[in-house]
């Protein structure tokens, strides 16, 4: 996916340095996630845990 930048926006794809943020800054608020079809602390850890493995495989 192409970095996206227009002037109040920027869309890219998520990076494992995103997860701690994510989560701190929106992903623990009920009102931004009470009507999720999934469970976000589960979908937080399989992301770590697969951004890890994507990187073991690169080294």
């Amino acid at each position: 996916m192409q970095r996206l930048e227009i002037e109040r926006l920027i869309l890219r794809k998520f990076e494992l340095t995103d997860a701690e943020e994510m989560f701190k800054d929106w992903a623990t608020d009920s009102n931004v996630n009470k009507f999720l079809l999934w469970n976000l602390k589960l979908m937080m850890r399989d992301f770590v845990m697969k951004e890890r493995n994507l990187m073991m495989m690169k080294d």
